[in-house]
């Protein structure tokens, strides 16, 4: 049997939004009587042409199937749950129907005219311009919201299929929750149900069945799902203002506003926001990680600092925390070194700040031994009081733990602290090669921290050996076209990426470089617009089928934009911009960093493909500071 799960509901509010709602059975204006009391349809409705319909015995569920199908029905209870099901099993195919009276429900065919007051506006929307038939549907319900049960037809490679399934108008409005059938046609059955839409009467309709407040709350979690952020907050605020919900729980909803406030960068709504579920009595850990998170995108590392000590008091805080804390004390260490450069504070001050680091880098680091970025934040501190040797052994160890990262970590964290990265680069490059080391990975070392100096030449002579006594590494032929690829040997740095995929097509980071060269070079003999899709599309896709929003990466899905631009697909370069745009302020990325992600999205729309200029420094493929620990 196929039970496919397009997306679950997953906003964390949902869980909170059913335990109210089975708290408080009269909140708002909800359904009128138990729906499962009618949710048999009657025995004598007819079914489509060419298709017949087949109930159990008692008539609590009933489904078409095409009139060639030979049915089997059998019903019973549940053991565990002591619901009813019925099962409905086609003779020589692979396949079970099943449905219990929590689940699916009965349907009733349209034609029909029963019940017809209950027909739902947003499985007919784009039905069938998608290929679809709509057989039947029914309400259905979940903890008392509204649903529906649907039976669709569908045209695939194999002929035509029938798909039953149900969506509910809570948490995901847009999205099937499940869908059944047959294994063979799982890519096209995702790929046509994930694009039903809601229908133009739907809002209407949502709105009178939840009634005030409640409406409003599944029609923010829906523009969530989409990734409507702005549409998403202000749904919750029409769904506050309604004054149905006990406060505990209209801070729950004032909660995932702020959450969603921050991801636009709205800093000074958020802040109200947040203010606004403390008051009414609902405050957790993450609307503190929030504070402080926009403490560290203002720069006021100070006010960052006192909040996660906050958070460390309460007995809140974890592995992630104490990394953060790092980082602000390093921010805030940066800004003192600013200050005194500038004939302002003290080098006490200073020196004060720098020793506070350490120790806090060495408690976290109990916890943590293998962190790269904890390693990379003690090299550079025992860099910055002279210890060098005890440095370089810290940025071996986190070079090893993820060497992906590791140049793009000591780049920022230098920047971080005020100091010139080409500078730092070129001397403890300079220190690090008189000593000749021979250990690989210190090598690897010394050639990222050339490659931090520019000394491109040195930096490529290091990885070019490296990756000769090692062709099986994708991450060192990698590394040699950053190189060449910031030296503006475009036909080189695609010699080497090319290579690098054929090692090892699944090293997702040169796949990326891969596709963004032959999407966006600037020599024309590189660029090839239908490769470059060919390599990225994974990014966005598992066949044809679009992947979860959770198991995409913005960076990645700006890749196959750009691709899809190169090769002229217009529409798609659009559609994958404006989602890797949405996916990068869903992920925290301050809106200055997005400048290039709306640049493009506005270029693709006039039909106008992206030429980045080759800057002098390797190519990332994702901001390092915000990856693993």
């Amino acid at each position: 049997m196929t039970i496919v799960r397009l997306r679950g509901i997953s906003l964390a509010l949902a869980a909170s939004l059913a335990t109210a709602c089975a708290a408080d059975k009269g909140a708002g204006s909800r359904t009128p009587d138990d729906p499962r009391a009618k949710s048999a349809p009657p025995a004598d409705a007819d079914a489509p042409r060419g298709w017949k319909r087949v109930q159990t015995d008692d008539a609590f569920a009933s489904i078409v199937f095409p009139d060639n199908w030979d049915i089997q029905v059998e019903q019973g209870v549940e053991e565990e749950s002591g619901l009813a099901y019925g099962e409905w099993q086609a003779e020589d195919r692979d396949t079970i129907y099943y449905l219990g009276t929590e689940s699916l429900g009965g349907v009733v065919d349209p034609e029909s005219g029963q019940e017809d007051e209950l027909m739902l506006a947003f499985v007919n929307e784009n039905l069938e311009a998608l290929g679809g038939r709509l057989l039947g549907q029914q309400r259905v319900y979940l903890d008392g919201f509204l649903g529906v049960g649907y039976d669709i037809a569908i045209d695939t490679e194999e002929g035509e299929h029938l798909l039953i399934g149900r969506m509910y108008l809570v948490g995901d409005v847009r999205v099937l929750a499940f869908w059944y059938g047959p294994d063979s046609i799982e890519d096209e059955a995702e790929l046509f149900l994930s694009s039903l839409r809601l229908g133009a009467a739907a809002e209407t309709r949502v709105l009178e069945a939840h009634g005030p407040g409640w409406g409003e709350l599944v029609l923010g979690n829906a523009a969530w799902t989409e990734g409507d952020l702005a549409a998403a907050v202000d749904w919750y605020r029409k769904a506050i203002a309604a004054g149905v919900f006990e406060p505990n729980f209209a801070g729950v909803i004032e909660d995932r506003r702020a959450r969603l406030l921050f991801a636009q960068s709205r800093y000074e709504e958020t802040r109200a926001s947040l203010d606004a579920a403390k008051a009414m009595g609902y405050e957790t850990y993450t609307a503190a990680r929030i504070r402080a998170a926009m403490h560290v995108r203002e720069k006021n590392y100070e006010a960052a600092v006192a909040e996660y000590d906050r958070i460390i008091a309460d007995g809140g805080g974890d592995l992630d925390i104490a990394i953060a804390r790092v980082e602000a004390q390093a921010g805030k260490l940066g800004q003192a070194r600013t200050r005194l450069d500038e004939g302002i504070g003290s080098r006490g001050d200073v020196d004060v700040m720098l020793n506070t680091l350490a120790t806090d880098i060495d408690e976290a680091l109990v916890f943590a031994p293998a962190s790269p970025r904890l390693r990379v934040w003690r090299a550079l501190v025992r860099e910055a009081v002279g210890d060098r040797q005890g440095a370089l052994l810290d940025m071996r160890r986190a070079l090893a733990a993820d060497p992906d990262s590791f140049g793009a970590r000591v780049g920022w964290g230098w920047k971080l602290l005020g100091e010139s990265i080409e500078a730092h680069g070129k001397s403890f490059g300079g220190w690090l090669a008189e000593r000749e080391p021979r250990d690989a990975h210190l090598r690897w070392v010394l050639a990222e921290m050339w490659t931090l100096a520019k000394d491109w030449k040195a930096s490529s002579e290091i990885f070019e050996a490296l990756a000769a006594g090692d062709e099986s590494s994708p991450q060192l032929i990698c590394r040699v076209g950053h190189v060449y690829n910031a030296m503006h040997d475009e036909p080189a740095a695609l010699a080497k990426y090319a290579r690098a995929f054929e090692v090892d097509p699944d090293y997702t980071p040169c796949r990326n470089a891969l596709a963004w060269l032959l999407a966006t070079g600037n020599d024309a003999g590189v660029r090839d617009g239908k490769r470059a899709v060919e390599v990225a599309k994974p990014f966005a896709y598992d066949g044809d089928t679009l992947l979860d929003r959770e198991d995409m990466a913005p960076g990645r899905v700006d890749t196959l934009a750009a691709a899809y631009a190169e090769a002229g697909e217009w529409e798609q370069a659009v559609s994958m911009q404006t989602l890797a745009l949405e996916l990068a302020r869903e992920n925290g990325r301050e809106e200055e960093a997005l400048a290039e992600y709306v640049e493009r999205l506005e270029g693709y729309k006039g039909k106008k493909p992206w030429r980045e200029p080759v800057e002098d420094e390797a190519p990332e493929d994702e901001a390092a500071p915000a990856d693993a620990n």
